[in-house]
């Protein structure tokens, strides 16, 4: 990851250290068009005085200098007091409590997500949001570090806790899991073979069935954060996760134990919804 520190706003000032940051990236791009440099985080401690400042120059730059602009690497605010907690592709939010935000399409966040879908779905992404609720996040983050305790405890330190997954919807309901999160007692709208909880697939292709189009023809699959942890086989009468012998409860149910296509969960902290993919 490369970064680069804009240095407290009191003690460098933005028309000194805007042109030295942006001049370096230029030129780096200029002299290195075969880079695999997608990204630049910049650092900057009090305010985003500097960090929108460079963003302007290199827009600027974009249109007034014979440059590539896919090999130009995107700008990702960072904010060192901001970062120890939430994710550091995060930015500022002002006085929203959750906020959706494109994602440009020249970031590696962006290819990581666009990879993950078209891998089973070869349709036209629109575009790519990213969900920043604070209120969400840290919720899952407890659970998270809750089951990952658990099962280093029982001696199942190997088991992956999350896996990223897809939910299919309209974009209404999108934006309600956005603001409120997964709710289970939504649950058996659309499937109930394997319990009544939330579902998620591990291919695109699949979630694409429940991702209605909408009046101007587009679909919304959410990328999610699913603590899967310690699984078992589901079955329609599940409201709760089976409790093991030791127990405690598995983290999650799927459809099939060799090979899960489906994951169920019956917690709704057990889930982040990270992005929402739009495409027709």
């Amino acid at each position: 990851m490369t970064v680069i520190g804009c240095g407290p706003f009191h003690g460098g000032q933005p028309e000194i250290c805007v042109p030295i940051v942006v001049e370096t990236i230029v030129d780096f791009v200029n002299a290195n068009p075969n880079s695999s440099l997608r990204q630049v985080n910049l650092v900057e401690h009090q305010n985003d005085v500097v960090i929108n400042e460079i963003e302007k120059t290199i827009s600027a730059v974009r249109d007034g200098q014979p440059i590539n602009t896919q090999q130009l690497p995107g700008i990702v605010q960072n904010r060192a007091a901001h970062n120890a907690e939430f994710p550091n592709t995060w930015v500022d939010m002002g006085n929203y409590i959750w906020k959706n935000v494109l994602v440009p399409n020249n970031l590696v966040e962006y290819d990581d997500v666009y990879m993950k879908f078209i891998v089973t779905l070869q349709e036209e992404v629109v575009q790519i949001e990213r969900v920043q609720n604070p209120t969400l996040y840290r919720q899952f983050k407890a659970q998270k570090e809750t089951v990952t305790t658990q099962l280093r405890m029982s001696g199942l330190a190997h088991i992956l806790v999350t896996q990223d997954l897809f939910h299919g919807t309209l974009r209404g309901v999108a934006e309600k899991i956005c603001k409120d999160g997964f709710d289970k007692g939504y649950a058996g709208r659309n499937d109930t073979r394997f319990g009544k909880g939330v579902y998620f697939a591990t291919t695109a292709s699949y979630s694409s069935a429940f991702a209605t189009r909408d009046q101007n023809g587009l679909s919304h699959i959410i990328l999610a954060e699913v603590i899967t942890g310690h699984y078992c086989l589901g079955n329609p009468d599940l409201r709760v996760a089976p409790v093991k012998q030791d127990g405690t409860p598995y983290n999650s149910v799927v459809d099939d134990m060799q090979d899960p296509e489906l994951y169920v969960v019956f917690k709704d902290a057990s889930v982040y919804p990270k992005y929402i993919i739009t495409y027709r």
